[in-house]
């Protein structure tokens, strides 16, 4: 991206040197300056080139936090893993629990932050009573609403994009 906005500049510099040049030869330069009209003319059209540029760089900023949020959402799966017992059972609590191998709290965090919405991502899994240790999850889901839609993760390896909200359940992604 960053590539990108500096070819784009690159190119707005040329123009802009390109018109001054044409436009100090239809004025012999060197006997008098510019006109008001002239100075003006250049002005909006460097106006309209730097909207253009700011315009496109939102449009990334937002194209980004989507990606970073769906980076954290594929890495659950993977940490989810790392607290599986040998009977094939996460970790007690799995979408709340904050220490231990195979938490995901820390995760479910880096999405709401990278989309900037306290409460974007919602955890789902099997276990009916976190209080009770002796009921541990087989499975679990996560879904969280990006900037532009929604993206669900799942203990069965499914990684999708939604544009309206799905119905996600610990069973899994729809």
């Amino acid at each position: 991206m960053e590539q990108l906005l500096n070819q784009l500049v690159e190119k707005i510099l040329i123009i802009e040197s390109n018109l001054l040049n044409y436009l100090s030869k239809m004025m012999n330069f060197s006997k008098r300056g510019f006109t008001l009209i002239e100075l003006l003319v250049v002005i909006a059209i460097i106006g309209i080139l730097s909207g253009i540029v700011l315009t496109s760089l939102g449009t990334a900023r937002n194209k980004a936090k989507d990606a970073s949020a769906k980076a954290s959402m594929s890495s659950m799966r993977a940490q989810a893993e790392l607290g599986v017992s040998s009977s094939g059972n996460y970790l007690n609590n799995i979408c709340n629990a904050t220490t231990g191998s195979g938490e995901i709290v820390t995760l479910i965090n880096a999405v709401e932050s990278a989309v900037g919405n306290t409460g974007a991502t919602t955890c789902y899994d099997n276990d009916t009573d976190d209080a009770v240790v002796t009921i541990v999850p087989t499975e679990w889901a996560a879904e969280a609403a990006l900037i532009s839609g929604y993206y669900c993760v799942d203990s069965k390896a499914t990684s999708k994009d939604y544009t309206t909200d799905p119905t996600v359940t610990s069973a899994g992604c729809p």
